[in-house]
């Protein structure tokens, strides 16, 4: 079996910073947010919560586990989970597009 080069405090960081996104989501929609407000704040998660989470774990992290391609693969998890957030684009590139043509 493999050895991970990922320390236990990496696993946990992801699956609690995953978790608390479905957590945030599941309460935002049951307070009764519209799904424009639950996608603009997927937004915001995903632009601004989601680099930094990423960098502060890459920063604490050591050099062979920063180059490990399981490292990047798993900090992706929380941006691929976070389905609201790539809701948005289509309707971004729809308003580039009505703007450009």
């Amino acid at each position: 079996m493999r050895e991970w080069k990922q320390p236990e405090w990496f696993w946990w960081a992801i699956g609690i910073f995953s978790l608390s996104e479905i957590v945030f989501y599941l309460l935002f929609s049951s307070l009764g947010n519209s799904p424009k407000d639950i996608s603009t704040a997927s937004l915001i998660i995903g632009l601004l919560l989601y680099p930094i989470f990423t960098i502060s774990i890459l920063l604490f992290l050591d050099k062979s586990a920063r180059k490990d391609i399981n490292t990047l693969l798993y900090l992706a998890f929380p941006l691929v989970i976070n389905i609201p957030f790539w809701l948005v684009f289509p309707d971004i590139i729809r308003q580039l597009t009505e703007r450009i043509f």
